[in-house]
Parts: C-alpha cells; structure tokens; sequence
C-alpha cells in the first residue's frame, strides 16, 4: 500500500523554536496519530536542537530543500520534491510567488488529492488582483486572522476557499515568580523597574526602531522604565546602535535569538507589540496574553482581533510619539494591570488555545 505523506513546503529558515515551530511540531503529531508521515521542507536546517528532536519524535523528516525563487528555477526544484515524496496532502506556507504558483499544478499532476497554503501575512490588495488566480488553484487557503481573509475578499479570491485559521498556541505558558526574579537579575534589572517585554525579529515591519524611541520618550516621564527585546541578534543588529544613540543602552536588555522565548517574558510587566504595517496576528502576543500580560498593540492587520482596546491592553497608532503616549498610560493604570492581564488570558484560553480548535480545523481542511 503506497504511505501516506503529507508534504508541509514551511519555505523558512527556521532560527529558534518558537510559537510556528510548535505550530508545525503538533500538526506533524496530529498527522501522526491519523496515520500519515509527515515531511517538512526547510530552506536550511533549522537551528533548534530541541525543535528538531521533539520533530523526530513525531516520527517527521525534515528535508533540508531550498528552492530558488526564478520563474524557471523554482518550477524544476518543486517538481524534484513532489516527485520524491508523492504527497497525498500539500501545505503551503512561507512560499515566494511562483513557489505559490507551481506548487498545487505540480502537486496535483503527481495525484495530491488536497492542497492547502495559510496566509501568515496581510495581503495588501486595494481591489482584484492577478494573485487571485494563483491563490485560486488550491482548495482552501487560511488566513491566520480575519484581517487577512477581508484582504482575500478584496483581492478578488473565491472566497468559498478562504477560512480564518488561527494558529493558536500548543503547550502551557505558565507564569513563574521564579523565572521573573531569574531574568530580572540575568539582566541587571534594578527591583523596582518597570518592564516592558517584546518578541520580535529584525525587519522594518516588526517596528523596532520606533518602539525604542517611544521607549526613550516615555522613559522621560519614567525614568526606571526597561525593555526587554527578544528575538533580535545584537551582533548582527544597528538597533543596539541606534539605542546608544539614543542614550538608552542601560535600560534595553537584549535576550538574543533563543528558543522558547514567551520564558522571558516573565521579567515583564506588560508587553508591546510595535508592528508598523502588513502583521497578520502575532503570536507573540498570544504568549504574553498566556502569561497574563496586558498587551499594547498597533492598530494594524491582526492586532486588533487579539487585543481589546481598554479590556486587555491598549490599541493605538503605529507612530513612536503614541506608543510612548500608550506606555504611559499603561504605567498610568498600574492598579488595573492584573485586570487587563487577566481579561487576555481569558481571551487567549477562548479563541487563541491551540490545542483542540486548531487540531479539529486542520483535520477538517486535511480531509483526514
């Protein structure tokens, strides 16, 4: 009896174990338990040695296959990977444009019954698109928020093939003393800082560089104000130059690319996502609203859906000038801290707890 596979293009350099990893781990363990081998395509070897072992474990091979991006390049190096593994089922995730185009043709010449492709960011359409008729050839595509999929609408799709799919987060985020008074020392924290956490990697869109100039102007007004940046090398990095420029290198803490970074955010009071444009959700807000963190959020792509304005955190413009504003009046409101955190985490166990919501939706869209 010919295996059954399923064949996950993750299109990624994969640098730490964090929350799409554990995404990744689990839909492979769910396969698993309904009697398919996963196969997991990476660009390059993913870094994690803890990531990779718990993936082993699944009984999940990871093929190391970088595709190029060229019309023609990418073509024959989809056709190799399909043609080795035989998929039964194909999902799509981080694939460039014409990755996204071969893959469901040849998927589909080689037999794949079902072909899938999540939309991990916000498509920026201002009407129909061309993008649409790739997007077009698979069976469902899933949007991780409900900002993408109103993205999809605009953009032309058929939308009887667009679900809202949160990826949600697997695994317990448990809140420990231990591990705030850990982290806080590991850092040089004075004992009555202020701490704001942030879990993001280096590109424009995350918002880096204006978090730590809000950070500069709200530390005006509260000098023991700190931030905690996870996900960021420092030696590879101009931020941390541009915190000395600032004069605020003794109150920014660089915890580095690490595995399980939500562990970190223990040393934080609250937590910022600084995102300037094109965020699909976050998960890394997901895992502050796991630990009880309120959260401050820009009001851009998905945010929105995971932080309530006023109930959980704060939503506000994507500028340095507001966040300051919305730090302020986040330390303004210090009495409603274990409120706010609270109402997220209620949220967070409603809507964004992966274990059983997800597993059931990508059972329904896998068919299996």
């Amino acid at each position: 009896m010919k295996p059954k596979v399923i064949l996950q293009f993750t299109c990624m350099h994969s640098t730490k174990y964090g929350a799409v990893e554990r995404y990744f781990k689990e839909t492979a363990s769910l396969c698993t338990e309904k009697g398919y081998t996963t196969i997991m395509q990476y660009e390059s070897m993913p870094q994690s040695s803890e990531y990779c072992q718990d993936v082993k474990d699944t009984h999940t091979e990871i093929r190391v296959f970088p595709i190029p991006l060229s019309p023609i390049g990418s073509f024959f190096r989809v056709f190799k990977i399909i043609k080795e593994v035989q998929p039964e089922i194909i999902h799509v995730h981080f694939a460039e444009r014409f990755v996204k185009l071969w893959i469901p043709i040849i998927g589909r010449w080689f037999g794949a019954r079902r072909v899938i492709h999540s939309m991990h960011n916000i498509p920026e359409y201002p009407g129909k698109t061309s993008a649409r008729h790739i997007y077009n050839l698979y069976d469902y595509t899933l949007p991780v928020s409900q900002s993408a999929e109103k993205g999809c609408k605009t953009g032309g799709f058929d939308m009887s093939k667009v679900k809202t799919h949160y990826l949600g987060l697997f695994g317990d985020r448990p809140r420990s003393a231990e591990l705030r008074e850990s982290y806080r020392q590991k850092f040089g924290i004075p004992d009555d800082a202020i701490v704001v956490g942030c879990i993001a990697f280096d590109t424009p869109f995350k918002g880096l560089e204006g978090l730590l100039k809000s950070v500069k102007l709200a530390s005006e007004q509260h000098p023991n104000l700190h931030l905690i940046e996870i996900g960021v090398d420092p030696a590879a990095s101009k931020l941390p130059a541009l915190a000395e420029e600032l004069g605020i290198t003794n109150r920014v803490h660089w915890a580095g690319i690490i595995d399980n970074g939500w562990q970190v955010l223990n040393a934080a009071d609250f937590y910022i996502q600084p995102s300037t444009f094109s965020e699909g959700l976050g998960l890394s807000i997901v895992e502050a609203m796991a630990l009880k963190l309120p959260v401050i959020g820009t009001n851009i792509g998905g945010i929105p859906e995971a932080v309530k304005d006023g109930v959980t955190g704060i939503i506000t413009e994507p500028t340095p000038e507001a966040i300051a504003k919305a730090i302020d009046t986040m330390i303004q409101r210090r009495d409603d801290w274990d409120t706010l955190g609270q109402a997220g985490y209620d949220r967070y166990r409603r809507i964004f707890d992966g274990m059983e919501s997800v597993r059931q939706q990508l059972i329904q869209f896998y068919g299996i």
